[in-house]
């Protein structure tokens, strides 16, 4: 069924609240519930019932956005209005699919899923064998088709907040078991890449592309002295960064039909017709919106280019043209930063986001359930509570290693100290890092080791945020999780790069001007980039200042108020 009436009007959540309470089907108590939810769901959108229209996807969309903190629903009761209202929706005819499938799987179903563990996925997987058998599919009749058809649907006809993570795991809990577990279907099907770095391995390529490659990364870790167009050596991972972000640029120029045996060399990239096509690809990937990182890559591109293949200084300027249409334009904060200080302006959103962690744990602790996903939820916890205590970038915080990273230091009373130290290759800017984190923070780290990464980490993992196939978490998706779960739980719109911003504002609030000791925090090699980024707190903080001697005068003003019944010139006079 579709999002129309009868009539062929569109349908609003006002007609749904009126096709429940017209249901002869529901107990008036149910009726009661259902419309509850729905307007509730209206109430924390800010939209009118009547104005609303009732379209699976749009309200998907729109639920997933909601912060739970800025609307003052708790995540207890939130969890009843969103399934409340599916059940709301379904009742009133809208194609949907249902939270969790309660007619019993048919018999071929149930003997694969019984033979799942929760650790082998049970749950992840569920939602897709009731798909496949409310649409008649039994297990060997399963095909790449039905996994499409099952995609459109959670992304279409569902209320889920991550559709396409939830396609993902599917997939993967479908491709783990074909081996092993017995009788399960042996179609493999495509795990979708959700990463930004989805570069195929140095071995898809022809070995003349692999040589000139590795010879280009050669020539720039250690570079001849003499040379005519020598530059400072690479640092180890500068080198690893850059090898893998021109495999990234070949894969994407791959995946817009080029075919893989003509990557002869890495002239190929910078040829003009298929470095447009690589930019162009990477821009509709990224939504059309100009970034940075995009930047970065086109400016790698004229890099080569110019140093490494030698290009006519005709092609040298389209390609730095590239470059500057995908900078995006900014002059000092941008705008995204400015409205990420704005919200800090209210003092209860700096309390909400430092008490969150301990928040989180708290209620992991009292459901003292087992689960990955409590486990999962408490390392978020824990990587927030260390991005508060010393603000890494993301690349290093997932890197983070138990065997070379972290170290406990013994000393007397009742806590031992707790340190990151990341030596100066592994950092960008090449400073190395050496942080000492609060007691808070070493208890939560104790507590994750002990009994909550055991859950998530395959024995012998070094990683303290293991992921896939014995490595780390990847940044992207990590970063986003942490940003969509701050967001949900607190109001607060940031990414964790923006935990380094927060960490200057902080400092310069309490230290105005000091921005050597903010070089060192952040590990910038000068001042004068501490300065560029960070001026502007000296303006916003100048501006709050002022305002407080305004309104300080204003208040004296105020008390000094002319005698009654004197105007105010007579009031004047008498001052003097």
């Amino acid at each position: 069924m579709s999002t129309h009436s009868r009539s062929g009007a569109v349908l609003t959540i006002a007609d749904v609240i009126a096709r429940v309470a017209a249901n002869p089907d529901l107990s008036p108590a149910h009726r009661a519930d259902l419309a509850s939810a729905l307007r509730t769901a209206c109430r924390v959108l800010n939209a009118e019932p009547d104005a609303f229209v009732a379209n699976m996807q749009h309200l998907r969309k729109a639920l997933s956005n909601v912060s739970l903190a800025a609307a003052d629903v708790s995540a207890r009761r939130w969890s009843i209005v969103r399934s409340l209202t599916l059940a709301a929706l379904v009742r009133a005819g809208v194609r949907a699919l249902p939270g969790r499938y309660r007619k019993p799987l048919p018999a071929a179903w149930e003997v694969l899923l019984a033979s799942l563990s929760v650790g082998q996925g049970r749950y992840k997987i569920s939602r897709f064998m009731g798909f496949c058998a409310a649409n008649g599919v039994p297990p060997e009749s399963v095909t790449e088709e039905t996994f499409a058809l099952f995609e459109a649907a959670i992304e279409n006809d569902s209320l889920l907040r991550d559709p396409g993570a939830v396609f993902r795991d599917t997939c993967m809990v479908w491709n783990e078991s074909t081996a092993a577990v017995l009788g399960w279907p042996q179609l493999r099907v495509a795990v979708p890449n959700r990463r930004r770095d989805f570069a195929l391995p140095m071995e898809a390529f022809p070995a003349s592309f692999q040589e000139e490659l590795d010879a280009y990364l050669a020539q720039k870790a250690q570079p001849d002295v003499f040379a005519d167009d020598w530059s400072r050596p690479l640092r180890p991972i500068t080198v690893k960064q850059r090898r893998q972000q021109l495999l990234l640029l070949a894969t994407a120029l791959n995946a817009t039909g080029y075919p893989i045996a003509s990557f002869t060399g890495l002239d190929v990239l910078v040829r003009l017709e298929n470095a447009k096509a690589v930019l162009r690809f990477l821009l509709e990937r990224a939504k059309g919106e100009r970034s940075h990182y995009l930047a970065h890559l086109a400016t790698l591109l004229k890099t080569v280019a110019r140093h490494h293949v030698r290009v006519d200084e005709r092609q040298l300027e389209t390609l730095r043209s590239f470059v500057r249409r995908l900078t995006p334009e900014s002059s000092g904060f941008t705008e995204k930063n400015r409205a990420f200080y704005r919200q800090f302006a209210d003092p209860k959103v700096l309390d909400d986001l430092i008490k969150l962690p301990e928040l989180i744990v708290s209620r992991i602790e009292q459901r003292n359930d087992g689960f990955r996903d409590s486990a999962a939820q408490f390392a978020f916890a824990l990587a927030i509570a260390i991005e508060l205590a010393s603000p890494l970038r993301i690349g290093n915080l997932v890197r983070l290693r138990l065997d070379r990273h972290l170290h406990r230091i013994q000393r007397p009373g009742p806590d031992d100290l707790l340190l990151i130290s990341i030596p100066a290759e592994e950092t960008k800017n090449g400073c190395a890092i050496d942080a000492e984190l609060p007691a808070g923070v070493a208890r939560l780290y104790d507590l994750y080791l002990k009994r909550y990464r055991p859950l998530l980490a395959e024995p012998g993992s070094p990683w303290l945020f293991h992921g896939e196939n014995g490595g780390h978490r990847p940044a992207g998706g990590f970063g986003t999780q942490l940003r969509d779960l701050i967001h949900e739980e607190t109001g607060i719109r940031m990414t964790t790069h923006q935990f380094r911003h927060l960490a200057a504002k902080l400092y310069l609030d309490a230290h105005p001007g000091d921005y050597e000791t903010v070089r060192q925090l952040l590990g910038h090699k000068n001042v004068a980039t501490t300065m560029r980024f960070y001026h502007e707190l000296s303006s916003m903080m100048a501006n709050r200042r002022y305002g407080e001697i305004i309104t300080d005068l204003i208040a004296k003003a105020l008390v000094a108020k002319p005698a009654k019944g004197r105007n105010k010139r007579e009031h004047r006079n008498a001052q003097g």
